[in-house]
């Protein structure tokens, strides 16, 4: 399994984003697959970094899909549910769900390993937020990806997005 041509080209351009920027958000229609995007970026970062990533989803499937995605190609992953009170600590990738990680960190800011990278799947849902201040208190300096199909929850008469080429899209 290897990522689309435009799929290269997005983590290519999230990891050159990165380099100036530490928060993102990244948007790709339904069905682009989002999903195979950001576990090729994880697959990536680790590669270029050896640092942990932390993908946060706020649905049991999109969980299980991510695990599987990483396995397909080749990377160590953990899921942190509901049910599981410790992990192993020997992922290189965690993928959780919004509430078991809030819940964990609020009881214990260190149960999981530093983690370099926030990959958040469907941030236009806005569930993570309260996460956020946990990870952001452990890690000042943690890179943050917001994935999703619609970044705009409200859509006015005139939405304008700037695209990478600096022109605008109505």
């Amino acid at each position: 399994m290897k990522p689309y041509p435009y799929q290269q080209q997005g983590i290519n351009e999230i990891l050159e984003a990165f380099e100036t920027n530490e928060r993102l958000c990244y948007t790709l229609a339904t069905g682009g697959g989002k999903t195979a995007l950001f576990s090729f970026l994880s697959k990536q970062f680790l590669q270029n970094t050896n640092k942990r990533v932390l993908i946060l989803a706020h649905r049991t499937e999109l969980i299980q899909q991510t695990i599987n995605t990483l396995f397909t190609i080749g990377v160590r992953s953990e899921a942190v549910i509901a049910k599981k009170k410790y992990l192993n600590h020997s992922a290189q990738v965690y993928v959780a769900m919004v509430e078991t990680v809030f819940k964990r960190l609020t009881k214990n800011p260190y149960f999981l390993p530093k983690i370099d990278l926030l990959i958040i799947d469907e941030c236009h849902i806005m569930s993570f937020v309260k996460v956020l201040d946990l990870m952001l208190e452990i890690n000042p300096d943690l890179k943050i990806l917001g994935v999703t199909a619609t970044p705009a929850t409200t859509i006015t008469e005139k939405t304008i997005r700037i695209l990478s080429d600096g022109s605008e899209m109505e």
